[in-house]
C-alpha cells in the first residue's frame, strides 16, 4: 500500500513511470513491487485512479471454509457412513489400518 501511494504521489506529480520506478528501486530495493505491477500501477494513477486498494474480484471467495459449510461437511459424514467416498478412497482407509 504504501508504494502505491509514492507511486499515485509520483504520477500526480507528471514524473514518468520509469523514472519513478528507478527511484522507487534505490528505496524499496528488493521489496521493491516488480516492473510489471509498477508499471500497471504508474498507468492507473496516471488515468485517473484514486484509491489504492485493490479492485474487488468476483467468483469464488478466497476461503470457502465458513460455519455453514463446516456444519453441511460435518452432517453430510455423521449422516452418509462413508457412502459418498469414491471405492480408492474407502480401500485406502481399509489398508492404512
Amino acid at each position: 500500500m504504501e508504494q502505491r501511494a509514492v507511486i499515485k504521489f509520483n504520477a500526480k506529480l507528471g514524473r514518468s513511470a520509469s523514472e519513478t520506478y528507478i527511484l522507487m528501486k534505490q528505496v524499496y530495493d528488493t521489496l521493491c513491487l516488480s516492473k510489471s505491477n509498477f508499471f500497471i500501477w504508474h498507468k492507473r494513477f496516471s488515468d485517473g485512479r484514486n484509491t489504492l486498494e485493490d479492485d474487488k474480484h468476483t467468483g469464488r471467495p478466497s476461503s470457502s471454509k465458513t460455519p455453514e459449510s463446516i456444519e453441511k461437511v460435518r452432517e453430510f459424514v455423521e449422516n452418509n457412513d462413508g457412502r459418498g467416498f469414491t471405492h480408492q478412497q474407502r480401500n485406502d482407509s481399509n489398508h492404512s489400518a
